[in-house]
């Protein structure tokens, strides 16, 4: 029974058909299910293994961190932000429909990361993966370096193009779509410019129609919330119009105020955030110091953050 019990989760991810939640144990390094009737089994890690369609629980992966579950495909898609090792992968999905483990990105424990095919034989590589999302509507994962400080996109069988044509991303392959070299706060630059440096934890992609137009990320340690302009024109939230193919904070970069006040005349204050996802035009935010949910209306760009509720969670389910 000491195996079931949780030693700091993480993510989680929701099947809204059959009720099972799916949960990151990060300390433990291991994924959890509880169904329906609230019957909590080991799911998968905890193993050392790397090996293609080797059993879930054979299968490394430590310090599970986020979670993605796609029902469609009965893939569970995993950030194993603790696999270091060079033979490690650092993104691994599991079927939820049989016994197996897969990586869909190896990981390059020294040097940059690599653009170019998925798949632990693939050469596309990267560095400790840390949060991840969903494309919406297509098999596209973006997630989040928490190592060079980049934002990656991964397909598991469809394409897409971003920053107005000049990143192409083909089937089962990796690209990087912020390339910088190092974490950090430099920030409304181009997603070029070498002196980029962001921090970026969790990732929610921003949809116009079935395109997506740009990436939030948060930066927990500077208390920002930015976004990653994908297109080739400008675009405001939360007041602030970033320029095509520019990173930028949606909040006041750096700014704090004491926990449990808000300031008098502006709510785009944030103060480490942590958790973020997307419902409908909300996007809602865990503002872990200041003790709130806050949210942004991005179907009106020039809304502020405002408080929704007292005492933030950690991070939000994925439900699919």
């Amino acid at each position: 029974m000491a195996d079931l019990y949780f030693n700091e989760p993480r993510g989680m991810a929701y099947n809204s058909a059959t009720g099972d939640l799916y949960v990151a144990d990060y300390s433990n390094s291991k994924i959890l299910k509880i169904d329906s009737a609230g019957t909590v089994t080991l799911f998968a890690g905890g193993g050392s293994s790397n090996t293609d369609a080797d059993t879930r629980l054979n299968h490394k992966c430590n310090n599970p961190q986020d979670l993605v579950l796609d029902a469609s495909v009965n893939k569970l898609f995993v950030t194993c932000y603790g696999n270091t090792a060079a033979a490690d992968g650092t993104l691994k999905y599991f079927m939820t429909n049989s016994d197996n483990g897969y990586t869909l990105v190896r990981l390059n424990n020294s040097g940059s990361n690599i653009d170019g095919t998925s798949g632990y034989s693939g050469v596309g590589r990267s560095r400790r993966a840390y949060g991840l999302s969903k494309h919406p509507n297509k098999k596209i994962l973006f997630f989040s370096d928490l190592d060079l400080g980049q934002i990656m996109a991964v397909s598991y069988g469809d394409t897409d193009s971003f920053h107005n044509g000049a990143v192409n991303l083909g089937a089962n392959n990796i690209v990087r779509l912020t390339p910088g070299a190092a974490l950090g706060n430099t920030l409304n630059k181009a997603y070029t410019d070498s002196a980029l440096r962001i921090r970026p934890y969790d990732l929610v992609p921003l949809m116009n129609g079935s395109t997506v137009e740009g990436i939030f990320f948060n930066n927990y340690n500077d208390s920002v919330v930015g976004l990653v302009n994908l297109t080739g024109s400008d675009i405001t939230y939360g007041g602030q119009t970033i320029a095509a193919g520019i990173v930028n904070s949606v909040t006041l970069s750096g700014a704090n105020y004491a926990r449990g006040t808000i300031p008098a005349y502006n709510n785009t204050y944030v103060r480490n955030p942590m958790g973020m996802i997307l419902d409908g035009s909300n996007l809602i935010i865990a503002d872990f110091k200041n003790g709130y949910i806050s949210k942004m209306d991005v179907s009106a760009p020039n809304t502020p953050f405002t408080d929704i509720l007292k005492t933030p969670p950690f991070c939000f389910i994925h439900s699919l």
